[in-house]
């Protein structure tokens, strides 16, 4: 999992194959992914928000899908976040590999 609170501030969380061991750890963001007043925002929620299900999270509050909006704005594109970085704001990310 990875998150960011504040602007240049992001974090990533391993969340392990063990189904025990990362219950315990996505558990422990399951108050902010369950609270209505926290609005989300990321790339393809629609995938995470599935994922999440099967971890017990019920994401609620307000969403903003960066995929999606996207989409609306430039259909005929794709709408991968590495493109959209790349595109947007000039910057190649770091290859998951890496």
């Amino acid at each position: 999992m990875s998150f960011s609170w504040h602007p240049h501030e992001a974090y990533y969380v391993p969340v392990p194959e063990n189904r025990d061991e990362a219950l315990a750890i996505v558990a422990g963001f399951k108050p902010v992914l369950e609270n209505e007043k926290v609005q989300k925002i990321g790339q393809n929620l629609k995938f995470d928000i599935s994922i999440l299900r099967w971890y017990d999270v019920i994401v609620k509050g307000p969403l903003f899908d960066t995929m999606m909006a996207h989409y609306l704005i430039q259909p005929d594109m794709r709408h991968g976040m590495d493109l959209l970085a790349e595109t947007y704001l000039n910057y190649v990310p770091v290859s998951i590999e890496a």
